[in-house]
Parts: C-alpha cells; structure tokens; sequence
C-alpha cells in the first residue's frame, strides 16, 4: 500500500514539474512565479528531483529533435558561381560615443566562443571596459571593469574561477554538467540561469535574476549550502557573515548599462566601486566615509561623478597628484 501511495505520489510531483516546467518556459513569466516555484520545491523533498527528471528529458528531446531536422534537411545546392560576400566584422566592437567623449572606454568587447573541452581559458577586462564572452555550451558571461575570470568547460562540469571581479552569469541549461564558479572560499552551483557575482575586496555578492542557484563552502565542509531563487541576494562581508534578502534584481545588473543604484549605502563602499572604473584612485577622509547615498551614479567620466557626489553629498573633492581625496565640505564663510 505504502508502495502504491509512493508511486502516486512520484507520478503527482511530475506532473506539477511538467506544469511548472511549463510555466516558467513562457515569456510572461515573472518574479512571483519563480518565488511560487522556490516554495513548491521546498515542500516536498519529491519535486527536486521531479522537476530535474523533467528538465532533463526536455534538454534529451531538444537535442534529438536537432539532430533529427539536421538528418531530414536536403543537401545544400551546389552554387554555380560564387557570390560576393558582404564585408562586414564577425566580432564587433561596440561603444557609445558619448562615453568615449567623457573619457572613460567602456566598450563592449564580444568574445567568440572558441575552447577545446578541458581547455583554460582566462579572459580579463581593463579599467573602463566590459567584455562578453559566448562560450562553447551557449552560457554567456559578460564581465564588468576590472574583473578576471578563468574558464575551463570539463565534459562532467562547466568550471569558473573569478579573481577580483564581477560578472553575470546566464547559463546554458545542461543537467549532466553542472556550472560552478569559485570565487574567494565559496562556490556557486547552477544548472540553468541568470545571476550576477561580486567578489571584490571582500565582499562576496550574489543576485538571481532567473532561475536557482546554490552558494556553499568551497572545501565541501559541513555546512550546507544556500539556495537562492530569482529576486533573493546573498551578501557575505570580510568577517564571513552571510545575509540572505529579497532585491530587485535589475540594480544589480544596472552596472551593463553603465549605471550603479544606490539604496542607502556609505559613500566608503560607493567609493570602492568608483576605483574599480577609473584609473585615478578616489579617496575618502574622516567621517564622510559613513555618508549614506541613494540615488543613480551614471559611471561615465571620473571628473563628472566626482562632481555629483559634490553635488549630492555634503563633500568637496582636492584633486591631488595621482588621486582625488573627497573631504568634508566646509561650511566656513
């Protein structure tokens, strides 16, 4: 009877995985369906493993209906003559004018994906710069200024160690190959989706945006690792203390756009930010370092930032030789 309850129950939980597999495929899935979705596959310790079974056999029959139209297609027709080919760039290189007149390359370097399975791969981005890179398995990774990655696509996992960086991440879905990242003494863990990583002067950040993803201890201790769901941000400081909160994900992601969203942070950790951008190293003294922003910092040109921050905060910026030192304003007549 027990066996009867336990096979009815199996066939339930799959069911629910194909509605939900479903549901979260359509365009017009949103943040609160992906919420409905993280609770379901916490209340029974069957619908992990319904949902994957069903995700897989879709991944299966995908590739299979690939190979099946590549089999059925007719041979392509022999030209008799050949044809001009447009010239044109296959990788393009593309920036806005208006950032590049400001002084600050932000260009968007597209790097193909070209990398022999087992194969490391670093790819780095400078000052200013922002690179995405296509990689083999259809995952895409677009790296902020200054960052460092290295890429290695194994046949039983996708691996990514991140130095100082940030990235986002949007994963091609493979099951049979999970993707992990290490960055600093935590691992992320995916299969399929769309999150943002920080690792940077010890902060430790991660934003799902889509999909779920799994952040543990890099040496497989004890402690079990944290599953966050689209809209949930983990934020892990130099003295390892995790917090785990509901975000709009899009702030984020602003950074791809060249724009950085504040909710109340110091003007220290605004700061630390802005010197990843710009070659010129900001500096803070006494105790403006606490001041709290809110707001939008476009990161344009280093000159004109500065000159916001005067504008919005209570601070006069000293252009020194070699770093801009922002102090107290003084209030003196």
């Amino acid at each position: 009877m027990n066996g009867e309850r336990d096979i009815e129950g199996m066939r339930a939980a799959r069911e629910a995985a194909a509605d939900w597999f479903a549901r979260l495929q359509a365009d017009e899935a949103n943040e609160a369906d992906w919420r409905a979705f993280h609770q379901w596959l916490e209340a029974d310790p069957l619908h992990q493993p319904a949902y994957e079974s069903v995700e897989a056999l879709w991944i299966e029959l995908d590739e299979q209906a690939v190979d099946v139209r590549a089999r059925l297609a007719p041979p392509p027709a022999t030209p008799l003559r050949p044809r001009a080919r447009r010239s044109r760039p296959l990788w393009p290189i593309l920036a806005t004018a208006g950032a590049l007149a400001a002084g600050i390359a932000v260009a968007v370097f597209v790097v193909p994906a070209q990398q022999p399975t087992g194969a490391a791969v670093d790819y780095a981005t400078a000052k200013g710069e922002m690179q995405l890179v296509a990689l083999a398995d259809g995952s895409k990774v677009r790296l902020n200024s200054g960052s460092r990655i290295q890429v290695r696509l194994d046949r039983d996992a996708r691996r990514v160690t991140m130095g100082d960086a940030e990235a986002a991440f949007d994963v091609a879905k493979d099951p049979g190959r999970p993707f992990l990242i290490a960055a600093g003494d935590r691992t992320i863990r995916v299969v399929g989706t769309e999150f943002d990583v920080l690792n940077h002067g010890g902060r430790f950040v991660v934003t799902v945006r889509r999909g779920v993803v799994e952040v543990g201890p890099a040496d497989d201790g004890a402690a079990q690792p944290v599953r966050l769901a689209a809209g949930q941000q983990l934020s892990r400081d130099g003295g390892g203390v995790s917090v785990v909160r509901t975000v709009d994900p899009d702030i984020a992601f602003a950074w791809r756009e060249r724009r950085l969203i504040y909710q109340g942070q110091s003007l220290g950790l605004i700061v630390e930010d802005l010197n990843r951008y710009f070659a010129t190293p900001i500096r803070v003294e006494g105790s403006v370092t606490a001041l709290k922003f809110s707001g939008v910092l476009m990161v344009d040109g280093e000159d004109a930032v500065v000159r916001r921050l005067e504008a919005f905060l209570p601070v006069s910026a000293e252009r020194r030789p070699g770093e801009i030192v922002l102090r107290e304003r003084s209030t003196a007549p």
